[in-house]
């Protein structure tokens, strides 16, 4: 569990080992993945039924909490106590994490969503670096805990999707 203060608020998160640990992965580990393969399958089936019915498809990418905490970790933590804990979690999956790995790919798994959606023709709303920002202004929006989303974290996510539909035609 790690505590940061930020503008006179504590704020407490613990992050997930196998979350952590895929978060080192480049995008084109992740682009080999079966997962990947499976994902964009669907995404273009989504898209295609939608349109069969015609209905907007618009994808809304949640993050994870370790993509949307770990700017703040690093602020707030060296890179020595960081692989610490990184080497602490990896006791728990059974392989090792690093750190320069995760700063160099925490955004890999948006960047390529992103840029298939651009070129499938897919709305998206990436709610990461608006729910980084709250977390970088001193508010919790994951339970410290747990990986879900606390109510301040659905009231961000719900009006940023609100915004996000209503620029849309």
């Amino acid at each position: 569990m790690f505590t940061a203060v930020v503008d006179g608020q504590v704020l407490r998160f613990a992050l997930l080992p196998p979350y952590l640990q895929k978060l080192g992965r480049s995008r084109k580990e992740l682009e080999a993945t079966a997962g990947w393969e499976l994902t964009s399958a669907a995404l273009r089936a989504m898209k295609a039924e939608c349109a069969r019915h015609q209905i907007s498809f618009v994808l809304m990418f949640v993050p994870e909490k370790t993509q949307v905490y770990w700017p703040l970790a690093e602020r707030f933590f060296s890179p020595a106590k960081l692989q610490e804990a990184a080497d602490f979690y990896s006791q728990y999956t059974g392989s090792m994490t690093r750190i320069d790995d995760v700063r160099m790919n925490r955004l890999a798994q948006n960047d390529l969503l992103r840029e298939f959606c651009a070129a499938e023709g897919i709305p998206m709303v990436d709610l990461t670096y608006v729910l980084e920002r709250q977390v970088q202004s001193g508010r919790q929006v994951y339970f410290p805990d747990d990986t879900h989303w606390n109510a301040h974290g659905h009231d961000v996510a719900a009006r940023e999707l609100a915004r996000f539909l209503a620029d849309r035609p």
